[in-house]
């Protein structure tokens, strides 16, 4: 069974189990590809609906929620918010590397935020005091976390760098080969290769037509999304606004 067919065999349990009980039944820690994916699975279930929340608005591991009648209130998600005492240099994958070590799954922790003043990590709630007793190192240094309430939790708003770019189409080779300036082979080879996501789904033809407001995402590159057509050359081509994540 593949992994995908395992997580659906998941949602479809945790269905059950909040039509039988009526209550609200929640996932770990899920990416964007698959919290789409959990969505569509919902949508199959006339009396059931869904809802996803990371810790904020702008989260983008989320737990994700199958419920009945009411959506749940963020302060029932099982998410603990760790911050630390102090502010470190340290890099997102380092933190990551730091709590799997402790041999913690990785769906139990949700978005790591470094910010100047410490460090922000939304994790499932069973395994917050593990992590405030025994994280007690990144790297070499030291460092100390506290859990905090979810409603101190800092939003953190994602930075763009607006980028001016003119394609001859709105194929999906053109625009990465444009926003990630590569040659249009290489771009070509990044889509048929399986590295390229257009809002978070993997998408392999390199011809596919690109819409105003989608996410590119390319493995070891980055990610833009489309903002706006801004007219045309003389030429014919089309002026794009794309933003890409910095």
């Amino acid at each position: 069974m593949s992994e995908v067919d395992k997580f659906i065999s998941r949602i479809e349990d945790m269905a059950l189990t909040a039509a039988n009980k009526r209550v609200s039944v929640f996932s770990d820690f899920i990416d964007p590809s698959m919290q789409l994916l959990a969505g569509r699975e919902i949508g199959r279930y006339k009396k059931l609906d869904c809802t996803f929340f990371g810790g904020h608005n702008f989260s983008e591991r989320k737990v994700m929620s199958i419920f009945c009648d009411e959506e749940p209130e963020k302060e029932e998600y099982p998410i603990a918010v760790l911050k630390s005492e102090e502010p470190v240099d340290v890099r997102h994958q380092d933190v990551l590397g730091a709590i799997l070590s402790l041999g913690v799954d990785r769906s139990k922790v949700g978005d790591i935020n470094i910010l100047k003043e410490f460090i922000q990590v939304f994790v499932t709630k069973p395994i917050a005091m593990f992590l405030v007793t025994e994280l007690t190192k990144i790297g070499s240094k030291n460092v100390s976390f506290t859990m905090c309430d979810i409603d101190d939790a800092i939003e953190v708003e994602p930075d763009f760098k607006d980028m001016n770019i003119i394609v001859p189409s709105m194929r999906l080779d053109a625009i990465v080969c444009n926003s990630f300036k590569l040659s249009r082979n290489e771009a070509n080879m990044f889509v048929k290769g399986g590295k390229v996501k257009v809002n978070h789904m993997p998408v392999v033809k390199p011809g596919y037509t690109v819409k105003e407001g989608d996410i590119l995402s390319v493995r070891t590159k980055g990610r833009v999304i489309v903002d706006s057509v801004n007219g045309s050359t003389k030429k014919g081509n089309t002026k794009l606004l794309v933003k890409k994540f910095i």
